[in-house]
């Protein structure tokens, strides 16, 4: 089923070649833990609170870079294991 969704998106990408990337990082501070987290999500991630909860730790310092998938997955196999890289 998952490689049916992976198709679903990408085709939905085409003629889009390029997203650009924010590198500024949301950076949270939770609780009173001194524990640091650096974290990668695509930007749905970040629009959706269930999502966020799931995903994002519950303590410390959280660092939060968005990545927009256009930029890594493509159809070529390989060179999406060298974007990810």
């Amino acid at each position: 089923m998952f490689g049916i969704l992976d198709r679903l998106y990408v085709n939905s990408k085409k003629g889009i070649s390029h997203e650009n990337v924010d590198w500024k990082p949301l950076v949270l501070y939770v609780g009173n833990s001194s524990n640091a987290w650096y974290c990668f999500v695509p930007k749905l991630v970040l629009r959706n609170k269930k999502l966020r909860e799931g995903i994002l730790p519950r303590e410390g310092k959280i660092v939060v870079y968005t990545l927009p998938y256009l930029n890594f997955i493509v159809p070529d196999v390989v060179k999406t294991r060298d974007n990810l890289r």
